[in-house]
């Protein structure tokens, strides 16, 4: 085994997303809202240098330059935010190129995305204050721009630092966390320090009359020009980064004296072994295998003459907090009120009585009305407020209490 310098071919290059790349349908998981997965065919280049006499390429170098070249590449205009690779689907056969001797390898695989969407309310963290609005971070996007024209309860107070205050004493300062309606966004292919990102002007909740007819306009775009953004976010989210041990077990019959076929097992175990773990009660739901860090020195077990290799990853995992605002899907519905699937997690219970302007309505496809005729039925999508959660160690899932007490919630047209 040996250390191989490789590089990925993305678009602007020879991927192009528009033409090789698809969106699943995820019936057996669907993914609502901002979150999608689309599937990528992409090409690993092996220096010609860095091959051996043998011509054999360590799997393990292919996948972790992936998935290196996937975080530079970030994000596209059709997709949005490039999260994390859920499924490697093949390597192709290495073809040589004559003129270099370089090795490329044609790779397919699925990755999760997010594309921030005009109408979301989202959360999200102050890296920024100033005399003009202040700049939020949620995710991945470090650009939004929540202008004071937005939030006209709230004054500017230039202090050591600086704040906006309302006639409550509520504050909006950095590191808060703070609930907003995304007005407008825009997709930036490369303007100062910015490249391949989304900007987005956000709006306080209780602001969202402002929500029709709002657009990121050139005044804003100027006042986002004048801030450097550096400082790091803070408080609780629903995607989580993290960095596990895992120990991969090979059987003997899989075993192969090639490297690549070794490496490509250790990594195909793993992904199976990720799935199937599911979810943790501090770590929530586990998403996907994001970057390969290391495998360690495989240990045969002496019974069966399988090996067992120590691994390091990162990973993505997905878990709700208290008071966060999110979107489910309706899967059920009950005469004392439905069950919402948001993510992985199935068992979202909405009361009957956390809804009370609505009645329950029985038939043969059973749904709860308002006064203005608005429906939550089966596979409506519905914003909520999540009460409380619940761990069950049996079933490895997590249960939520949610509600529509609060403004702006109900069914999402």
């Amino acid at each position: 085994m040996f250390k191989a310098s490789a590089y990925c071919q993305w678009p602007l290059g020879s991927m192009d997303l528009n033409k090789t790349s698809k969106w699943d349908s995820l019936d057996s998981n669907p993914i609502t809202g901002m979150f999608g997965e689309v599937e990528v065919c992409s090409t690993v280049r092996i220096i010609a240098e860095n091959l051996d006499r043998n011509g054999l390429v360590p799997q393990r170098s292919i996948v972790t330059h992936l998935l290196k070249d996937l975080l530079s590449m970030k994000a596209s205009k059709d997709h949005g935010y490039f999260l994390a690779v859920t499924n490697l689907k093949s390597i192709g056969k290495g073809e040589v190129v004559n003129k270099s001797g370089d090795v490329l390898f044609h790779v397919e695989f699925k990755c999760r995305t997010f594309m921030p969407m005009k109408g979301e309310i989202l959360q999200g963290v102050v890296h920024r204050t100033f005399r003009h609005g202040v700049l939020l971070r949620c995710g991945p996007v470090k650009y939004i721009f929540l202008s004071a024209r937005k939030m006209p309860n709230y004054q500017y107070t230039s202090e050591e630092n600086p704040v906006f205050l309302n006639d409550e004493l509520a504050r909006i300062e950095n590191n808060v966390l703070v609930r907003f309606s995304v007005l407008d966004v825009r997709w930036i292919e490369k303007m100062w320090d910015m490249r391949r990102d989304f900007m987005m002007l956000a709006s306080l909740v209780d602001g969202m009359q402002a929500l029709q007819g709002s657009i990121l306009d050139d005044m804003d775009v100027k006042v986002v020009e004048s801030v450097v953004v550096k400082k790091v976010e803070k408080g609780k989210k629903m995607f989580l980064k993290v960095q596990l041990p895992w120990n991969v077990i090979i059987p003997a019959e899989n075993l192969d004296a090639k490297g690549l076929m070794l490496q490509r097992s250790i990594v195909v175990c793993l992904l199976d072994d990720f799935a199937k773990k599911r979810a943790t009660k501090d770590l929530g739901y586990y998403l996907a295998v994001s970057t390969l860090e290391s495998i360690g020195e495989g240990k045969v077990r002496q019974q069966t003459g399988d090996v067992l290799f120590p691994v390091v990853f990162s990973g993505i995992t997905f878990k709700i907090f208290k008071g966060e605002i999110l979107e489910g899907v309706v899967h059920k519905v009950l005469k004392h009120g439905v069950l919402l699937r948001c993510g992985p997690i199935e068992n979202i219970y909405l009361s009957s009585m956390k809804m009370l302007d609505y009645r329950y309505v029985p038939g043969e496809n059973p749904v709860f009305l308002n006064d203005k005729t608005s429906k939550i039925e089966k596979d409506v999508v519905v914003r909520f407020v999540v009460l409380g959660t619940k761990w069950l160690e049996a079933e490895r899932e997590f249960q939520a209490l949610v509600s529509l007490e609060g403004d702006y919630l109900g069914p999402v047209s």
